[in-house]
């Protein structure tokens, strides 16, 4: 299992697996949130709950095949873009959105459907291969929705 040391905000260095990475980056936002690494068709997702109009829950799911591939700065930007969400729910990538993810260290390339480069297509192969049981190349050509991409079906 891959491990890395990582300079924490205090300057304590420690050392962590990827999952236990996403879980720090994620419990320094929201104690209670729930975290999920799943074989997804995405790179994640993310779900705030209400009852009675006040949060009552939170889920924040992860593609495991992302965890294992992406280095550490991916996966922190992959983990930073789903607590973004967790902030503002029912913005799907939209201004405010936009506004909370730059504010919390989300890069420019790595804000909303984004999430384009070698990351990406690292984790959009996989889930081709395990879906397709096929190596034929994942198309990278532009669909005809309105700026959007073939890339937001995994978002």
């Amino acid at each position: 299992m891959e491990q890395a040391d990582i300079v924490l905000d205090n300057g304590v260095v420690k050392t962590f697996t990827k999952r236990e990475y996403a879980e720090y980056l994620i419990r320094q936002h929201f104690k209670n949130c729930k975290i999920l690494f799943l074989d997804l068709d995405k790179l994640g997702d993310s779900t705030v709950d209400f009852y009675d109009g006040v949060v009552s829950g939170r889920t924040i799911r992860l593609n495991s095949t992302a965890v294992e591939l992406f280095t550490f700065k991916e996966l922190r930007q992959l983990v930073l873009h789903e607590i973004a969400h967790q902030y503002t729910p029912y913005h799907q990538h939209d201004k405010v959105y936009y506004k909370k993810a730059r504010e919390i260290g989300v890069d420019d390339d790595n804000v909303g459907s984004k999430f384009y480069g070698a990351p990406f297509w690292k984790v959009a192969k996989a889930i081709h291969w395990k879906k397709y049981k096929s190596d034929k190349p994942v198309k990278e050509e532009k669909t005809k929705k309105k700026n959007n991409s073939v890339l937001d079906d995994y978002f």
